[in-house]
């Protein structure tokens, strides 16, 4: 039986995004190439075809994206078969990350910006820049989980606004008639401070984190491979059973502090 040769589409456009990408390289691009070939030799191990088709462009774009909250050498995919000859390369976002300096310095760095937002000395545009790079569970919101992901955004950009005392931000897009009262505004401020106690570095982030991960379940893909037997409806218990089971793929919990890993 003769094994089929395997064209990799796209593969000059992979190589020079991972080139000019200097948190991927060549050398792991290549590596990973490597790694699509075994898997396809392996999926198609059956075929009397001559010829295989693998499509990068998925892995391509997601390689212009990368930035380093993880190893990009760790990455999982999948191959999808789009016909008896062709495939794509699914690249799968949620890389675990276990090394605890990367753990370190992300904490680091995420205390730095909540101490920056309750001092209001960060603008609205740095702070979105800022959590898009300390927080690598955003990048799991895919196409087809679009409107969790603009959720997730607002509710970390309303911990933002409520934390920095900026109202008319809060309220901007609110229909005039149903915006919130100054009266209402800081009742929540004051609620915020005296019973939530939103008022340390420690406590902001755990707020911005929980933010940023509550939406995690209702990824499909994500739920259904880190999870098991849950449904759409029972995304919350989905998650739970990840943080329990896998916190290395959600690794803005897995750098918190125990008492904080509690309460969420």
């Amino acid at each position: 039986h003769r094994r089929p040769g395997f064209v990799l589409c796209d593969s000059p456009a992979f190589l020079k995004s991972a080139r000019k990408n200097k948190e991927v390289g060549l050398l792991t691009a290549i590596r990973i190439m490597l790694g699509v070939y075994k898997t396809a030799a392996k999926e198609f191990q059956d075929t009397t075809a001559a010829v295989i088709t693998i499509q990068l462009r998925k892995l391509t774009q997601f390689t212009k994206d990368f930035f380093g909250a993880a190893a990009f050498q760790d990455m999982d995919f999948s191959l999808e078969r789009q016909h008896a000859t062709d495939a794509l390369v699914i690249p799968k976002v949620w890389i675990p990350v276990t090394n605890t300096d990367l753990l370190r310095s992300l904490h680091t760095q995420a205390l730095e910006l909540a101490g920056d937002v309750l001092k209001n000395r960060v603008s609205e545009d740095a702070f979105k820049s800022r959590i898009g790079r300390l927080f690598p569970e955003l990048s799991y919101f895919n196409t087809a989980a679009a409107v969790q992901r603009e959720q997730t955004m607002a509710a970390m950009l309303s911990v933002y606004w409520l934390v920095s005392g900026q109202h008319e931000a809060f309220v901007r897009i609110q229909p005039q008639e149903e915006q919130l009262s100054k009266q209402s505004w800081e009742w929540i401020r004051d609620w915020m401070a005296q019973t939530v106690r939103l008022s340390t570095r420690e406590a902001v982030d755990a707020a911005l984190t929980f933010m940023a991960i509550h939406a995690l379940g209702k990824i499909k893909e994500f739920r259904e491979e880190k999870s098991s037997g849950f449904s759409a409806s029972m995304h919350d218990r989905a998650l739970s059973q990840i943080l329990s089971d896998r916190p290395s793929v959600v690794p803005s919990y897995s750098r918190l502090s125990r008492e904080y890993k509690v309460l969420i």
